[in-house]
């Protein structure tokens, strides 16, 4: 079993899974986690997105997967759902949806079937059975 905890995205990350005690699959996990929030992280002015905000264009992958899935989602619901606050981009609970699909991916490769993560407790990804 592994349970490992990462403060990251201004929350708390909870991950534990009963198919490894191989913290290989954590470590993967926490990387891309922690890249992520050196993406999307608009408080901090080292990340992508702040320089996004002040007039860059997005260079990363993830970003521009994101601003693509951000504008079709506001479409979608008559703009019910926009990322752009007073004009910035803002992902907060997107990005942190996201690097939750990462992180199923990343579990899915290493043939994880049972797996829990809280994202702050309000972002959840929970696949497989509860031992017992």
């Amino acid at each position: 079993m592994i349970a490992q905890t990462l403060n990251t995205m201004g929350t708390r990350l909870q991950f534990l899974t009963t198919d490894s005690t191989d913290l290989a699959v954590w470590t993967e996990i926490r990387t891309e986690i922690l890249k992520l929030n050196g993406i999307f992280n608009r408080f901090d002015p080292s990340s992508e997105l702040s320089a996004v905000n002040l007039g860059a264009e997005p260079e990363s992958p993830e970003l521009k997967e994101a601003m693509t899935l951000a504008a079709i989602y506001r479409e979608r619901t008559d703009g019910l759902f926009d990322v752009r606050v007073s004009g910035s981009w803002d992902f907060g609970g997107f990005a942190k949806g996201y690097a939750l699909k990462k992180a199923e991916s990343i579990l899915r490769n290493h043939a994880l079937k049972n797996a829990f993560i809280s994202f702050g407790q309000s972002s959840i990804l929970a696949m497989g059975d509860c031992p017992g």
